[in-house]
């Protein structure tokens, strides 16, 4: 009955050479499992899942180092992968921008000087007169909104411009002392686009209404003259705005993605070509 042992105690030393696994050892198979998973997700397109897999293998397994250095290739070609479908996203973004501002833009007429050119909506009133008191959207060459407000008359230490229909309103930020001018007169101030953004979104929810101005100041506050038309087009002069800016954005997509692309597939290469040498040797 002494053979009977042999395999029982032969089982026994292989249990224990499984619980005797360094932990560098385990690191490494469970960095490995989390590989070929992240492996199957590529293949199979799931590319969100594969750069999970992958950013998990990375960060939670750091002293894996074989293993992590056997998933370069692969998190090469998920990285030309996502460029190449986020490429298509980008020059979608870009033709839809180009379109806006073509549509926009027929609305918009050039104005201000070589040293502060500017568009405005074509049929705002008094558009580049900076003694007609009232509204002005304006946007600049790279494609920033700004809101000249000007009040002529008794001096309200204007710091504010108010809208409000339907019972409802919004007041812009009050702005400092010294973000507002006096000249000849007149009270001078300028809401960035960031200032203004709050308001575009009132005016926004607000489409199709005419809205009351006033200018509003520590000494008082007064009313102006605003029509429909104008509502339109201060959201008109805020749209193309939006869309030069997204065009900017979007080409820096573009051109990210395509240097993304670039460096992926020369990782790819040089990794191919270490292959091929490796193998020759």
């Amino acid at each position: 009955m002494k053979h009977l042992y042999f395999p029982l105690a032969g089982a026994t030393m292989l249990l224990l050479a499984a619980c005797g696994a360094s932990p560098s050892e385990k690191a490494d198979e469970q960095a490995r499992n989390l590989l070929g998973q992240a492996q199957s997700a590529l293949e199979s397109k799931d590319l969100d899942r594969a750069q999970m897999l992958l950013d998990s293998l990375d960060h939670g397994y750091k002293e894996a180092v074989g293993v992590r250095r056997e998933a370069m290739p692969l998190r090469a070609r998920l990285i030309e992968e996502m460029s190449l479908k986020q490429i298509p996203q980008a020059d979608e973004a870009i033709a839809q921008a180009m379109m806006r501002i073509d549509q926009l833009g027929q609305r918009m007429s050039d104005a201000g000087d070589k040293v502060d050119p500017y568009v405005v909506p074509k049929a705002w009133p008094k558009r580049g007169d900076i003694k007609a008191e009232g509204i002005e959207p304006r946007v600049d060459r790279d494609g920033f909104f700004r809101l000249i407000v000007k009040s002529s008359g008794k001096t309200l230490d204007m710091n504010a411009v108010e809208f409000s229909a339907e019972g409802s309103s919004v007041t812009s930020k009050a702005l400092p002392s010294d973000r507002v001018a006096k000249v000849e007169g007149m009270e001078l101030m300028s809401l960035s686009q960031e200032e203004f953004a709050p308001v575009a979104e009132w005016l926004e929810a607000h489409s199709g209404s005419v809205p009351t101005v006033e200018l509003v100041g520590l000494s008082g506050r007064r009313k102006i003259t605003f029509s429909a038309a104008q509502a339109a087009m201060l959201l008109d002069a805020w749209r193309y705005s939006r869309a030069c800016q997204e065009l900017v954005s979007a080409k820096v997509e573009r051109e990210r993605l395509e240097r993304q692309l670039k460096i992926a597939r020369d990782q790819s290469a040089r990794v191919s070509e270490a292959d091929s040498t490796g193998s020759a040797d």
